[in-house]
């Protein structure tokens, strides 16, 4: 497993994410970091950029293929209740390795 996710302040990004991954709203994020690269994405966030809204609770499964967390950020435009979803995402095997 190469993978794990990882809570970090943002001010503890700002030497290891890519100028696009830096977290500006001071709000707990998912992290992922590539040990073999020494590379971190946030995983709490989506093609459109950053989430306004707390990520936590990560956590993989024991291939390291898997990752779970929950946030407050809606799931779609009818997402309209103020509650927590739970996000899975399938990691690649790129990621992975």
């Amino acid at each position: 497993m190469t993978n794990r996710p990882v809570r970090v302040r943002p001010d503890l990004c700002s030497k290891r994410c890519e100028p696009h991954e830096r977290d500006i709203n001071l709000l707990w994020d998912v992290f992922l970091f590539d040990r073999p690269s020494v590379a971190m994405r946030r995983a709490s966030a989506g093609p459109d950029g950053e989430w306004m809204a707390a990520s936590r609770s990560p956590s993989l499964d024991h291939a390291g293929g898997v990752l779970v967390f929950s946030s407050r950020h809606p799931i779609d435009e009818k997402d309209v209740m103020n509650d927590d979803d739970l996000y899975i995402q399938m990691l690649t095997v790129a990621q992975q390795e």
